[in-house]
Formats: structure tokens, C-alpha cells, sequence
């Protein structure tokens, strides 16, 4: 009977919890959807500024996120040279989820208890804190991700990048800049567009992916969890 209870608490819905907020991702989120709802100012549209966003979205989100952090790291679906793979995980950086290694354990953490209590996305928690409010916290269900991806934690440059993920995006930030007022003359838009608009679009792309995926849609085959 306890142990009943115990699982209807766990899939209690879930919300901001301030003790455990990780603010610098909270701000992070919020700036860059200031900057998105920017990109709706017809003064910051270029045609060259929609396009950079979209080949942005494709390196970021098809080959680092997609690519990199789901196939190569979490699941070592393929090889790859060591070279190649430094690379595919700083565009996964650029994508502004996290670090290789938070990202992959929690990744894996959801696949080995997909929709149960442990799962730190489930909708069973709230669509919301499935789509948002679990990457605001500093640790989802109070699991450490890092315990989930030993493999890379032991690599000294997936540790580096981990720690200073926010880097490469930065640094994108004056080179997307002085790159669309060279080629363009188009400085700002080529920074609301290829910047703040690409990673929302992305943010929002890979949350549904927990959140609606789970929600909605058919299934082909009986599986345990709500994947569809």
C-alpha cells in the first residue's frame, strides 16, 4: 500500500521549485527568447539573416544534437575519429542544452525509466515540466546525470567542454555579428536571427520531443512506456 503512495506522489505534477532553480539557465532561456520575439520587428529580417539561422539549425540541432549527443554519445550508434567527434560536440555546445555529459546522462536516465517516476521529463509530471521546467533545475528528481555518463566523464576534453559549454556560444555571438555586417550589411539581423531565434526554435523542437512525443500522437507497437 505504501509503496502505491509513494508512486502517486512521484507522479504528482511538478513545478518550479526555487530552492532547487538553476538560475543561470533560467536567464539564459529568458534572454534568448527576448531575443527571439525580437526577430518579430520587421527592422530585423533580413532574407540573409533567415537563412544563416537555418544552416545554424541544421549544424547545432541536426548534427550536434541529433547526431552528436543523442546517436554518437548516448547511444554509440556509430564511430567515429576522435578528431570528428571534438567537433560534432562543440556544435552540440552551440545548441546551448547543456555540456556533453549532463545532456547524455540525463538522456539516459530517461530511456532507463522512460515515464516512471525516475524519468526526470515524464508528462506524468505536468506537460509543462515535461516541455520546460526540468531543465531549470539544477539536478531533475534529484538525480546526478554525471553518474549515468562515466564513459565521458573520463575523457578530460568531454570534462572541459561539460564545464564550459556556454563558451562556444559566445564566442559565435560578434563572429555571426561582424560576419552579417561584412557580407550584409545585416549585423543585427544575422544576431537575432542566427543566434537568439535558431536556439529557441531548437529549444522548443528538442523539449516537444519529451513533452508532445509522449503526450500524443499513434503507436506501431506495445511498448511499456508513452512514447508515440
Amino acid at each position: 500500500m505504501s509503496n502505491d503512495t509513494d508512486s502517486r506522489q512521484s507522479f504528482a505534477k511538478r513545478g518550479i521549485t526555487l530552492r532547487d532553480v538553476d538560475w543561470p539557465v533560467v536567464v539564459g532561456i529568458a534572454a534568448m527568447h527576448v531575443g527571439c520575439l525580437m526577430a518579430l520587428l520587421p527592422v530585423f529580417f533580413s532574407w540573409s539573416g533567415l537563412i544563416v539561422a537555418g544552416l545554424l539549425l541544421w549544424i547545432t540541432g541536426g548534427l550536434g544534437i541529433t547526431l552528436c549527443y543523442h546517436r554518437l554519445l548516448t547511444h554509440h550508434s556509430f564511430k567515429t575519429p576522435r578528431w570528428f567527434q571534438c567537433i560534432l560536440t562543440l556544435f552540440g555546445c552551440l545548441a546551448w542544452q547543456g555540456g556533453p555529459i549532463q545532456w547524455v546522462g540525463v538522456h539516459r536516465i530517461h530511456h532507463r525509466h522512460s515515464d516512471e517516476p525516475e524519468d526526470p521529463h515524464t508528462p506524468k509530471h505536468g506537460f509543462a515540466w515535461a516541455h520546460i521546467f526540468w531543465c531549470m533545475h539544477k539536478q531533475p528528481q534529484g538525480q546526478c546525470a554525471t553518474d549515468a555518463a562515466k564513459d565521458l566523464e573520463r575523457d578530460p576534453f568531454m570534462r572541459l567542454l561539460n564545464r564550459f559549454f556556454w563558451v562556444p556560444q559566445l564566442l559565435l555571438v560578434p563572429l555571426v555579428y561582424f560576419a552579417g555586417e561584412y557580407f550584409a550589411g545585416a549585423g543585427l539581423s544575422w544576431l537575432v536571427w542566427g543566434v537568439c531565434a535558431r536556439t529557441v526554435v531548437l529549444y522548443h523542437g528538442t523539449w516537444f520531443v519529451n513533452s508532445a512525443t509522449h503526450t500524443w500522437g499513434y503507436r506501431n507497437f506495445d511498448t511499456p512506456d508513452q512514447s508515440t
